[in-house]
């Protein structure tokens, strides 16, 4: 206990040690750039103001609001606080009120200290939000990844992973609520949507890429769409494919070297003109047919590849119908390759499109969301 200051007017002033505690509702939706306020509040519930009359030291240079309102504004000695590694204090005024009761025949005076706090973001903005804006950026990047590589589904569930660790973390600094959600707690379902879209387009991205004709044809709408309009919007530049002609010449032309080179000369051939569709025929000298069969080695460019066929050698239209179907195969494995082609172009075009529009929206609702609170540092 102090010792009572007692003066010769009758004034006694005794200043005991006190502390007091103060519990208040934390408002959690800006959190961590959130802002509390506290008041705590001074008065006698069984003595009015004539036995028991409060009084704020600083209130005869303080302004009257209204009749029976004092408002001080720096309401707290603040000259011995200790800085909290937390938490800034902004503002500390204090408010005189008289309460009439009973009809105004007794008047309780009371003072309200109000504490205006706001947390520190350096902590938060390093182990929370930098890392979570990184997460985020990262999901983009899963389109500008290549589908040969194999990893894009790999690199969307990792970073899915790595965002199950940050949000753990809100968990044990929040108080639990249900009164409203948090910034960050938004932030985080924000990016969950985002990364759980991103999985799903590029699932459908990879199921584009993997196409072939003998799965999917390619619709004549798709092909105009995403193989001329949109490259030109994209600045894409659009593979090039050969063109039936010159698919048909090169067929013949790979097919009359390849027996040409061969180690011993069996047949001549001369080719002549024909509107058969399926490419070039072949008319065949009988009287230079060898008696025996032989084996013809064929290089194929495309697919690097060398296949060896048996060809039947005494009977002339058995020889033509062999190389009308090696005709007609290097045709169907060059048109596959080109289908081929055309849906990894598809895909390509497709994943650019996804790339441009989350970027956006990853952009759009980071700024969105950061823009919120009233303050960020």
């Amino acid at each position: 206990m102090t010792r009572a200051e007692v003066n010769n007017n009758g004034i006694v002033r005794w200043e005991p040690p006190a502390i007091y505690k103060s519990y208040c509702t934390i408002d959690v939706e800006f959190f961590p750039f959130d802002q509390q306020l506290c008041s705590m509040k001074f008065g006698s519930w069984t003595y009015d103001g004539l036995q028991v009359n409060l009084v704020h030291i600083f209130q005869e240079n303080a302004k009257r609001s209204k009749k029976n309102d004092t408002e001080i504004p720096a309401g707290i000695d603040l000259s011995d606080f200790h800085q909290n590694h937390e938490w800034d204090i902004l503002s500390v005024p204090a408010r005189r009120r008289i309460i009439p009761k009973y009809d105004n025949d007794v008047l309780y005076p009371e003072i309200t200290f109000k504490i205006s706090i706001r947390r520190k973001t350096l902590f938060y903005m390093c182990n929370l939000i930098i890392p979570c804006v990184c997460l985020t950026f990262l999901t983009v990047l899963t389109f500008f990844l290549p589908s040969e590589s194999g990893e894009k589904i790999s690199l969307c569930i990792s970073i899915l992973l790595s965002l199950t660790v940050f949000i753990l973390l809100p968990n044990e600094l929040i108080p639990p609520t249900s009164l409203v959600v948090p910034l960050i707690g938004k932030y985080l379902i924000f990016i969950i949507i985002i990364l759980t879209l991103s999985i799903s387009c590029t699932i459908f991205v990879l199921n584009v890429h993997f196409r072939s004709s003998n799965t999917h044809a390619i619709p004549k709408w798709a092909r105009t769409l995403f193989l001329k309009v949109l490259p030109r919007f994209l600045l894409m530049k659009r593979t090039k494919f050969l063109s039936e002609l010159a698919t048909n010449i090169l067929i013949e032309q790979l097919i009359l070297d390849s027996i040409r080179n061969s180690n011993d000369d069996f047949v001549k051939m001369k080719k002549f003109k024909s509107k058969n569709p399926i490419g070039a025929i072949f008319k065949l000298d009988e009287k230079n047919l060898p008696r025996n069969s032989k084996k013809i080695t064929i290089p194929f460019i495309y697919s690097k590849n060398k296949y060896t066929f048996m060809l039947p050698t005494n009977n002339k239209k058995e020889v033509l119908a062999f190389i009308a179907s090696v005709h007609e195969f290097i045709r169907k494995k060059i048109q596959d390759r080109n289908i081929k082609q055309e849906w990894k172009q598809i895909a390509l075009v497709i994943d650019r499109i996804f790339f441009l529009t989350f970027s956006i929206a990853c952009l759009a609702g980071t700024i969105a969301l950061l823009l919120q609170p009233p303050t960020i540092f």
